[in-house]
C-alpha cells in the first residue's frame, strides 16, 4: 500500500520545482524575444474569436461576464460556489461546505431528467468534464482546481447562443478565460491573505444533565430509570461533542504573477499555493497551481500562443457519518476515557454509533487530483479581415482516492485511481469586415475531439492481507466530425442579426448519430435612430430576442432491440432591453425567457410494464425574468458602485407519457420520496400534511392511522411539500471608496426553496439511545399536553414537519481596504480585512440551508443529513502590484 505522506510530500516538492523552471523558462524567453525587431502586429483579439465571444454576441444574446477581480474577495471558496449571485439565472450551490467540495450550478433551473445539469465548462477554448465530482467519495469536480486569480473573466451563455456548442451546450456553459500578458512593461502582483475559519452555527442539543433526566424520563415509561440522582449531579455539562470535534483553523493563499513583453511578445506567468484546513478535524485542502501564458507574433500576420496550467490538490476528506455520530453521540461518554481509550457510547445507546473524535483520528480518507492542460495556437492572417487559427488542446486529470483506516478499526480498504485524458484538434475561419453601414462578421470551427478514461479500483482486506483489483479503459467520447458556426450581420449600427449552431456526427459505444442545433438572435439599436442621435452619447437602449432548440442524445443499449436512441430536447426563446442612462453611469437590463424541454422519463413502476427504462418524454417548462442594475457615480476624491442582480424561474412539469399519472423515486436514505407529476416542479418533496398532534388513545383509535400513538403528529393527505429550487435569487454588490479607504459588501438572497431536514428524525427521534435537541425537553407527555412538539418521529412518515423553509439571506463578503501611499513612482499597496459569511438569516432550523446530500442529484435535491457545516472566515490580506 502506497504511502501516503511521503507521495503528498514528493508532489509539493515536484510542483515548487515546476514553478522555477517555468519562470526560468519564460524569463529566458523573454529576454531573448525582446531584441527582436518591433513590427505592425495584426489585431490579436480578431485571431481570437474561436476563444472568447465577439462583442456582438454579447450585444444579441443573453451572455452575462463576470469579472475575475469580482471572484478574488471569496478567492478561499471553490470558483463554482464562488459564482453564487455574480450573474442573474445562475444557481450556484456549494453542494458540500467541506474545504474544496464541488459546487453545483444550474443555469435557468432544471434542464435534464438524467442527473447532469450541470453546464458545460470551457477552459480557454477547451471542453472539460462538466462540473461534476471526478468520484463520488471525494465531491471535488474541476472548479475546485481552477485558481481564481488567474481568472480574467467569465462569460455565462444563458439562453439559445449555447447551440454554437451543440449537445454539450445543453444546459448552458461557462467560457472561463484566464489572464494573459499585456503591454509592452514589466508587471509583478502579489497576493497574500492570512485569516482563520469557525464554525458558522452549533446545533442546540443536551448537555449530560438534561440528556440523563431526558434518558430517565424515557425509561419511567417503563418503571425503571438510568440515571441515579448522584450519577446526574456529577455528570454537569459532559462533552460537547460539536465543541470538540469542530475548531478554529488557519487558512493562508498566496498568489505571484508575472506580465509584460514587447511589441511583438506578451506573456503571462503566475503560481499559486492554499493551504485551508476544514473546522472539522483532520479535513482540509491544499492546492497549488501554475499557468503560463506566451503570445508571440512571428510575422506582422503570423502568431502563435502556447499555454501551460497545471494544478494540483490534497483533500483531506471526513469520514462519513462523523456529524451524525456527533450530534447523536452521548454527553455523558467522555472523549477518552481515564486510560487513554476512546470513550464507549452509553448504556442505552445504538452499537452502531461510533466515537465521533475516533471516526477523525483513525480513518485517513483521502483524495488527491492534479489537472494538466497543455495548448499551442497558431493564427494567420491570409488576406484582410481573413484569419484562420488552429488550436491544438490536450488536457489530463488524475485522481487517487484513498480510504485508509487503522488495521484494528476496520477490515478492508480502499484505492480509486483514474485518468482523463481529452484531445482537441479545432481549425477556424474567421472574417470580419466593415463598409459603409454593412458589418459582417463570420466564424466557421471543425473540431476533432476525443476522450478516454483509465480507472482502477483495488479493495484491500486489511485481516487477511488480500487485493481485490479491477482495472478499466475506455474510450468515453469521440467527437469525429462537429461543425459550427457563427455569422452575424448589422447595418447602419442599428439592426443587428446573428445566426449560430453546430452540426454533430457523435459516436458512443458503437452507437453513430448525427445531430443539429440552431439558433438565431436579433437586435435593435434605438439610440443609433436618427431620432435619437442627439441622446446617442449619454444613452444607450437595445432590445434583443433570440430563438434555438439544442438537442442531446443517449445512446442506450437492448439485448432485445440493440442500440436506442433517447434524445431529449431544448427549446428556447429570449427577449431582453438593455439601457444606460447619464452619460452610461447607471445601467440596467431585463430579460424575459422560457425553455420548453422534451425530457426522458424513466419509472420503476413494474406494474405498468416499465421497470427501469426509457418510455416516453415528459414536457417540462422554466420560465422567468432576470433584472440587473449598475450603478457607477464618482470623482478623484470618492466613488460609488453599486450592482443588483434578481432572477426568478418556475419549474413546472407540463405532460407526463400517457396513462403516467406520477413517478416517485426514492434514495438511499429510508422512505424519503420525490414525486413528478404535472403542473408542480420536477423532483419536489412528496408526503403529509400534518394537523396538530394526538392527545390521547380515544384520537388515535379513531383516526385509523397505522403507527399512531399519544404524541404523535396527525397526518392529512399526501401531497407535494415543496422542491429544493429557489424560485427568487437575488444580490446585492455595493463598492464605497473614499480617498485611500474603500468598504465593500456582497450579500446575497435565495428565497422559495425548501429543505428535508432530514437530521431531524435522528435529533427529534424521541429514542434514548440518541442525544436530542432541547427542545425535546418540552415534547410532549400526558404531563405536557399543551406542548406542540412531537413525542417522536418516524423515519418512514414525510410530513411538513420536516419539510422546512430554506429561504436565506447571507452576506457572503465585507471588505474594508486602505492603499498605502506609494513607496515609489511605479509601486502600489492595498491592506485589507474582509470576513465571510459573517452571518445568515433563516427560518431553517439546521447547520446550513444550502446543502444537498445526495450532491448533484437533480431527482433527488434539498435533503440535509450528516452535512459539514458551513464556516465563517476571518481573513487580513495584503495587494501589492509594481
Amino acid at each position: 500500500m502506497k504511502n501516503v505522506t511521503v507521495r503528498a510530500l514528493r508532489k509539493s516538492l515536484i510542483v515548487r520545482s515546476s514553478i522555477l523552471l517555468f519562470c526560468s523558462f519564460f524569463l529566458l524567453i523573454n529576454s531573448s524575444w525582446a531584441q527582436v525587431d518591433s513590427m505592425q502586429s495584426v489585431n490579436s483579439d480578431s485571431t481570437n474569436l474561436s476563444l472568447s465571444l465577439s462583442p456582438i454576441f454579447h450585444e444579441l444574446t443573453a451572455t452575462e461576464t463576470i469579472a475575475g477581480t469580482d471572484l478574488q474577495s471569496l478567492s478561499v471558496m471553490p470558483v463554482g460556489h464562488a459564482l453564487q449571485g455574480q450573474a442573474t439565472g445562475i444557481w450556484s450551490m456549494q453542494t458540500s461546505a467541506q474545504p474544496g467540495g464541488v459546487s453545483s450550478i444550474w443555469i435557468r433551473g432544471y434542464n435534464s431528467s438524467m442527473n447532469n445539469n450541470q453546464p458545460l465548462i470551457i477552459l480557454d477554448g477547451l471542453p472539460l468534464y462538466n462540473n461534476e465530482s471526478f468520484i463520488e467519495e471525494a465531491q471535488i469536480g474541476p472548479l475546485s482546481l481552477l485558481n481564481p486569480y488567474d481568472i480574467a473573466s467569465i462569460e455565462v451563455i444563458k439562453d439559445a447562443g449555447a447551440a454554437r456548442y451543440g449537445m454539450r451546450g445543453f444546459n448552458g456553459v461557462l467560457l472561463i478565460n484566464t489572464k494573459k500578458g499585456e503591454g509592452d512593461k514589466l508587471s509583478i502582483n502579489f497576493h497574500t491573505k492570512l485569516g482563520f475559519q469557525q464554525a458558522s452555527k452549533f446545533l442546540p442539543l443536551m448537555n449530560a444533565e438534561e440528556y440523563a433526566y431526558y434518558v430517565n424520563e424515557i425509561f419511567q415509561e417503563r418503571d425503571s430509570v438510568v440515571f441515579s440522582e448522584n450519577q446526574i449531579r456529577a455528570l454537569g455539562k459532559g462533552t460537547n461533542w460539536q465543541k470538540e470535534i469542530f475548531t478554529t483553523t488557519p487558512v493562508w493563499q498566496n498568489y505571484l504573477s508575472v506580465s509584460g513583453g514587447t511589441k511583438n511578445t506578451q506573456y503571462y506567468l503566475s503560481g499559486s499555493f492554499l493551504d485551508q484546513d476544514g473546522i472539522v478535524k483532520n479535513s482540509g485542502f491544499k492546492r497549488q497551481s501554475v499557468l503560463g501564458k506566451l503570445t508571440h507574433f512571428i510575422t506582422p500576420k503570423i502568431s502563435v500562443s502556447p499555454q501551460i496550467n497545471f494544478s494540483h490538490s490534497i483533500s483531506m476528506i471526513t469520514p462519513d457519518d462523523v456529524i451524525d455520530n456527533l450530534l447523536s453521540f452521548s454527553p455523558t461518554v467522555p472523549v477518552k476515557d481515564s486510560v487513554g481509550n476512546y470513550g464507549i457510547n452509553g448504556p442505552v445507546a445504538y452499537s452502531f454509533d461510533a466515537n465521533p473524535m475516533e471516526l477523525v483520528d483513525r480513518i485517513n480518507k483521502q483524495y488527491e487530483s492534479s489537472l494538466t492542460f497543455g495548448k499551442i495556437s497558431l493564427a494567420y492572417e491570409i488576406i484582410d479581415s481573413l484569419y484562420v487559427r488552429v488550436n491544438l488542446s490536450r488536457n489530463i486529470s488524475k485522481g487517487e482516492y484513498n480510504y485508509l483506516p487503522e488495521k484494528d478499526y476496520e477490515r478492508w480498504s480502499r484505492e480509486y485511481d483514474y485518468k482523463h485524458s481529452t484531445y482537441l484538434i479545432e481549425p477556424t475561419l474567421s472574417y470580419h469586415r466593415s463598409f459603409t453601414k454593412h458589418d459582417v462578421q463570420a466564424l466557421v470551427g471543425y473540431a476533432y475531439q476525443k476522450e478516454k478514461s483509465e480507472i482502477n479500483n483495488t479493495t484491500y482486506n486489511l485481516v487477511e492481507d488480500r487485493i481485490n483489483s479491477i482495472y478499466e479503459s475506455r474510450v468515453t467520447d469521440v467527437y469525429t466530425s462537429p461543425v459550427w458556426m457563427n455569422f452575424s450581420y448589422s447595418f447602419d449600427q442599428r439592426y443587428a442579426l446573428m445566426l449560430t449552431g453546430r452540426y454533430e456526427n457523435y459516436e458512443n459505444w458503437g452507437s453513430k448519430n448525427k445531430v443539429i442545433s440552431p439558433a438565431l438572435a436579433v437586435a435593435w439599436h434605438l439610440h443609433h435612430e436618427p431620432f435619437m442621435q442627439k441622446w446617442s452619447d449619454q444613452t444607450a437602449y437595445t432590445l434583443r430576442a433570440s430563438f434555438g432548440e439544442l438537442k442531446k442524445i443517449y445512446p442506450t443499449y437492448s439485448t432485445r432491440s440493440g442500440w436506442i436512441i433517447n434524445t431529449e430536447k431544448n427549446r428556447q426563446w429570449n427577449v431582453g432591453i438593455d439601457i444606460s442612462l447619464l452619460n452610461k453611469q447607471v445601467y440596467f437590463s431585463l430579460d424575459a425567457y422560457e425553455k420548453k424541454l422534451d425530457n426522458l422519463f424513466t419509472t420503476n413502476l413494474t406494474s405498468a410494464g416499465y421497470a427501469g427504462t426509457y418510455i416516453n418524454t415528459m414536457g417540462v417548462l422554466n420560465k422567468g425574468f432576470e433584472f440587473s442594475l449598475n450603478v457607477n457615480y464618482g470623482n478623484e476624491n470618492w466613488a460609488w458602485k453599486s450592482k443588483l442582480g434578481l432572477s426568478t424561474n418556475q419549474n413546472q412539469v407540463l405532460k407526463l407519457p400517457e396513462d403516467i399519472r406520477w413517478r416517485i423515486t426514492t434514495t438511499g436514505l429510508p422512505r424519503i420520496s420525490f414525486v413528478t407529476i404535472e403542473r408542480e416542479a420536477v423532483s419536489s418533496f412528496y408526503g403529509y400534511l400534518t394537523n396538530g398532534l394526538f392527545d390521547n388513545e380515544d384520537e388515535v383509535e379513531s383516526s385509523g392511522q397505522i403507527n399512531a400513538r399519544p404524541g404523535g403528529l396527525k397526518y392529512l393527505d399526501e401531497t407535494v411539500l415543496g422542491h429544493a429550487q429557489p424560485i427568487w435569487q437575488s444580490s446585492l454588490r455595493q463598492y464605497v471608496g473614499y480617498r485611500r479607504w474603500s468598504l465593500e459588501a456582497f450579500l446575497y438572497a435565495s428565497v422559495g426553496n425548501e429543505i428535508l431536514n432530514y437530521q431531524k428524525y435522528y435529533q427529534q427521534s424521541g429514542y434514548s439511545g440518541r442525544n436530542q435537541y432541547k427542545l425535546m425537553l418540552n415534547r410532549w407527555s400526558p404531563e405536557r399536553p399543551d406542548s406542540t412538539i412531537p413525542a417522536y418521529l418516524n423515519t418512514s412518515e414525510l410530513s411538513t414537519y420536516v419539510v422546512e423553509n430554506a429561504s436565506f439571506l447571507r452576506l457572503r463578503d465585507i471588505t474594508i481596504s486602505y492603499h498605502l501611499p506609494l513607496l515609489y513612482q511605479a509601486i502600489s499597496a492595498k491592506l485589507y480585512m474582509s470576513a465571510q459569511n459573517l452571518f445568515t438569516l433563516t427560518s431553517y432550523q439546521g447547520y446550513d440551508p444550502e446543502v444537498s446530500y445526495f450532491g448533484q442529484n437533480v431527482n433527488a435535491l434539498g435533503v440535509d443529513f450528516d452535512s459539514y457545516p458551513r464556516a465563517k472566515t476571518f481573513l487580513l490580506g495584503c495587494h501589492i502590484s509594481f
